[in-house]
This record gives structure tokens, C-alpha cells and sequence, in this order.
């Protein structure tokens, strides 16, 4: 089953989460039209990508178990991986602005979220958010 598909705009590529062969085993999935599949890597089965993400900066992100991975969009390669967020394992709502690279997080109140960027976290209210 396919998740939450994304736009790799850089690579021009699909990028999406899917459980392979009916087990609970989850890949994160690029591919790319007239090439077919460019790379498939392992997550976490709670991982997610961010909600109709359009992503520009090379980077792939994504968000579960309390912590944001930032990937390689060109090979899928871990980059970065950051824990210790307060959100459970899964959350309500993720969100990407690409114009700023910041992914979004909610929880089960629409009022904030945080915002998560290299630079670190910070709540910031969710009519702030650009979409």
C-alpha cells in the first residue's frame, strides 16, 4: 500500500511511503518517470512524509518516533536525525514549506505546531504557516 505521496522537485521524482509484500517492513520509495524506481530504504513504520510536500532543496524530510530524519533525495541517504520532539510516535498532521525548508508538526490541536529546521525547534502558530 502506497503512503502519503511527495514532489521531489530537484529530481523531478515521486517520492512516497509504502509496506512492501503485506508485512509491516516500510520503505520510503523515489521514483522517477521513464526510470522507474531510483531507490527504496528501510524507515520506521511510523515515519511519515509530510502532507502534499513539494520539496526543493535536494533533502528529503520526514518525521515519526519522535524525530525528524532529513535524507538525500538523490540516493535516500540519512543526512541528519534528530529525536527527543514531545509528540508520541504519531501525530496529526505533517506539514512541509518548502519556500522556508521547514517541516511542520502537529499534534492533536490545531492551534500550534512545531517547526522544525536544521537550526532547531520552536512552536509557532499554525495560521503562521504559509500553504
Amino acid at each position: 500500500m502506497v503512503h502519503a505521496p511527495a514532489y521531489d522537485a530537484v529530481n523531478d521524482r515521486v517520492v512516497f511511503m509504502v509496506n512492501a509484500d503485506g508485512t509491516s517492513a516500510r520503505y520510503l520509495v523515489a521514483y522517477e518517470v521513464g526510470q522507474g524506481i531510483r531507490w527504496m530504504v528501510p524507515v520506521n513504520s511510523n515515519d511519515a512524509l509530510p502532507e502534499r510536500a513539494r520539496f526543493l532543496y535536494e533533502q528529503i524530510w520526514t518525521y515519526g518516533g519522535q524525530a525528524v530524519t532529513v535524507r538525500s533525495a538523490e540516493d535516500g541517504d540519512v543526512l541528519f536525525r534528530q529525536t527527543g520532539f514531545p509528540h508520541g510516535n504519531s501525530v496529526g498532521r505533517v506539514m512541509y514549506d518548502p519556500d522556508s525548508n521547514v517541516l511542520y508538526v502537529g499534534g492533536g490541536s490545531p492551534s500550534a505546531a512545531w517547526q522544525i529546521s536544521p537550526a532547531g525547534a520552536r512552536i509557532a502558530p499554525w495560521a503562521s504557516i504559509r500553504w
